[in-house]
């Protein structure tokens, strides 16, 4: 029986606590790994959706021609066109940048990558592979790192 076994059974035998020593290597090697798998998945739906021309950066609410994107953008994929058309782009050739000022430099996170259908069939995995990655995304969250780190403590 190897080490993760034994501890796994001496866990539901109750024989050790889950603040054991020899389970601290186990759960920090995890949870390096469930936030590198998260990582490689978000990068890669955003990838998806940039091909498809998907905005993938969050559009300012405060300006008021953009509100409605803004908000929708929660529900739906926003495409770059439709904030195209109610403002342009400015381009800079020379030092090879497009700005816009409705985009913010921050990026949708993964509740809404996988939060909604109309996000989700962009994507393309099978339902498993979604499930899989729920589930990853809520043990990343912090209550779920506090709880594991507070098992330390």
């Amino acid at each position: 029986m190897d080490l993760l076994e034994r501890l796994t059974d001496d866990l539901d035998k109750q024989k050790i606590l889950p603040n054991n020593e020899e389970l601290s290597e186990f759960f920090f090697s995890y949870l390096t790994d469930v936030v590198n798998i998260i990582i490689f998945f978000e990068n890669y739906m955003k990838a998806e959706l940039l091909l498809n021309g998907i905005c993938v950066h969050r559009i300012k609410k405060e300006i008021p021609a953009f509100k409605e994107l803004g908000k929708k953008q929660f529900r739906e994929p926003i495409l770059l066109k439709d904030i195209h058309a109610i403002e342009p782009f400015e381009i800079n050739e020379e030092k090879e940048e497009i700005f816009h000022r409705a985009i913010k430099e921050t990026t949708i996170g993964m509740k809404d990558l996988i939060g909604t259908e109309e996000y989700i069939k962009h994507y393309q995995f099978n339902r498993d592979v979604l499930e899989f990655i729920k589930e990853l995304t809520f043990i990343r969250k912090k209550p779920a790192i506090d709880k594991i780190r507070n098992l330390y403590n």
